[in-house]
């Protein structure tokens, strides 16, 4: 795992290693005093432990002690973060939980396979899980690699919630798992609705906004 100046704290659900350069962020504040951030979207994603879970956007992994306690075996949570620093901070906090239902990737979730731009800071500050994909470059900027999630996923995996919260990436990152919604149909949680995107290829699938959690929106298949 790669070296990472991070903070060690501790909530009711596990161990967490957060960046310090971002340590300021609301969801590192959060966990940093010892409570959970974003209690309900957890709560609802730990409802689907009976199949696997997409997670985009995972930051120092938060979410996934919580979640990993909840998937029953066999089940995984296919995780995706592509700022490094962000990435090396949930390595370790998959290991000092030892998580064995976690497959963390160190990539960007898109609609084709390459390179993007992440911006991953701001006059010299730490975005964390802030980080956008942008175009762009300089100081602050970093090289992403980007992969689609319907070519990495198991051909046999079986998906029941994909929660993304990748900062305005959605279209992307939802085009190219469109052959896994379709295959699986599973609830969406969406932090930044693409509405036009949601109409032309969700809605035809049978998906309808279904809730709110934490300020993300809910879809399912009616």
């Amino acid at each position: 795992m790669t070296p990472v100046a991070c903070a060690l704290c501790t909530n009711e659900f596990g161990r967490y290693a957060i960046p310090l350069s971002s340590a300021y962020r609301p969801a590192a504040q959060t966990v940093l005093r010892g409570d959970v951030w974003e209690r309900e979207t957890i709560d609802l994603l730990r409802t689907h432990g009976d199949r696997g879970v997409v997670h985009a956007g995972t930051y120092f992994g938060d979410f996934l002690p919580g979640l990993s306690a909840a998937l029953k075996p066999g089940r995984t949570i296919y995780a995706f973060e592509p700022n490094a620093e962000n990435f090396a901070c949930a390595e370790w906090t998959i290991a000092l939980n030892g998580l064995d239902n976690v497959a963390l990737r160190h990539a960007a979730l898109s609609d084709a396979v390459g390179t993007l731009t992440m911006q991953t800071a701001w006059n010299g500050q730490a975005l964390g899980g802030a980080s956008r994909i942008v175009d762009g470059g300089g100081a602050g900027f970093e090289k992403v690699s980007a992969v689609r999630l319907d070519d990495v996923l198991p051909p046999e995996s079986d998906i029941g919630v994909l929660q993304l919260d990748v900062e305005g990436f959605e279209v992307p990152a939802l085009r190219g798992a469109l052959g896994t919604i379709a295959r699986c149909r599973p609830t969406l949680i969406l932090e930044t609705v693409p509405a036009a995107f949601v109409d032309s290829e969700l809605v035809p699938l049978g998906y309808q906004r279904t809730g709110m959690v934490c300020d993300n929106t809910v879809f399912s298949v009616a």
